[in-house]
């Protein structure tokens, strides 16, 4: 893991995750540099997505698939992406914001994030609806049980989101 917060690591314990699943799957080596991309073996998954040293160590001039929808990615982008631990649920939701509101169950049933928001106290007709919604959506991170904790943290929220 690549200088992670103790809440970080705390939220890594939570889901059961080793450095290689939380630099892959939750933080999607973000806080890498390309030298640790080159050193982790994913150099080739973040060019496949249009990235080169100055767009992602100095976030300039970021590809055109950092603006995209995973729908809407080339093939070899898509591949890029998976390679990066991201999902069409996961990309979509990191690229656009964390709106994960906007999904629909369906959508989250076809990433395999359905029992994250089950875990969180969701049923299909409160994501879907937004009536009858848990008492999780009121709570700040904090005061989630750890299984709400690891349905948010699933979904892409930390304590800090």
């Amino acid at each position: 893991m690549v200088e992670i917060t103790n809440e970080e690591k705390d939220d890594a314990d939570i889901l059961g995750c080793d450095e290689v699943s939380w630099d892959s799957q939750i933080h999607h080596y973000s806080s890498f540099y390309w030298e640790d991309l080159i050193n982790a073996g994913v150099k080739s998954c973040a060019t496949k997505l249009g990235y080169d040293i100055q767009s992602w160590d100095l976030q300039l001039n970021p590809p055109s698939s950092a603006f995209t929808l995973f729908d809407d990615l080339s093939n070899n982008e898509k591949e890029g992406a998976i390679c990066m631990g991201y999902s069409e649920f996961t990309w979509d939701f990191y690229q656009w914001g964390g709106v994960a509101y906007t999904f629909t169950w369906q959508d989250l049933k076809d990433d395999g994030l359905q029992d994250c928001a089950e875990d969180l106290g969701y049923t299909q007709n409160s994501w879907d609806t937004g009536i009858g919604l848990p008492a999780s959506y009121a709570q700040l991170f904090n005061e989630l049980d750890s299984d709400e904790k690891k349905g948010a943290i699933c979904l892409g929220y930390s304590e800090s989101t």
